[in-house]
């Protein structure tokens, strides 16, 4: 019975080790939030740039620099491509399949706020306006489940702002949508 314990244990710190040593090594490709910066500072450029340096950008450095320039919207909750739960969400947010998606990030609001930037690569530029529809449509969505309980947020969802640039589609629910917006041109080199 003693064998079979230190066996087990050995066993255990085995596996363990193993599992430890997967982590931690750096991932790269579309979607995964790499290093993808274009000036290498830790921000994306504002800089004219071709597209081939547009597709190193990935859809959540493009939302982390949009939020932090912008700095007035209340989406303070994170989803993006590769973490889980982001197909799940994609599908049923958006209602379109993620497959249709090479990358993606969205920001929201964790309270009762229609606060919501969505940044998404298609993995066919064809797809861009198809991805737009769908975004009408969900904005439709939400201002109709704001309506019965947080009617001031309509508003808000009223004055959504959405924008294509190649395979990247935005949009912006905030304040400040217009903003956003812009700022994204600036950062995809349109500005």
């Amino acid at each position: 019975m003693k064998k079979i314990r230190i066996f087990a244990f050995i066993a255990a710190a085995v596996l363990s080790a193993g599992m430890l040593s997967g982590c931690g090594g750096e991932s790269t490709g579309a979607g995964k939030n790499t290093d993808s910066t274009v000036d290498g500072s830790g921000s994306v450029s504002s800089e004219k740039k071709t597209d081939s340096v547009i597709n190193e950008i990935s859809c959540a450095d493009i939302l982390e620099e949009l939020l932090e320039k912008v700095g007035t919207t209340k989406c303070d909750a994170r989803t993006v491509y590769g973490d889980g739960t982001y197909e799940g969400y994609f599908d049923y947010l958006y209602e379109i399949k993620p497959d249709k998606a090479a990358d993606g990030a969205f920001g929201y609001a964790s309270a009762s706020y229609a606060d919501e930037i969505t940044v998404i690569m298609m993995a066919d530029a064809g797809d861009a306006e198809l991805f737009m529809d769908k975004l009408d449509g969900r904005i439709a969505r939400r201002s109709r489940d704001f309506e019965g309980y947080k009617p001031e947020e309509v508003a808000k969802l009223g004055k959504a702002q959405r924008a294509v640039s190649g395979k990247y589609v935005i949009m912006a629910v905030c304040d400040d949508s217009a903003k956003v917006i812009e700022e994204f041109q600036k950062i995809m080199g349109e500005k």
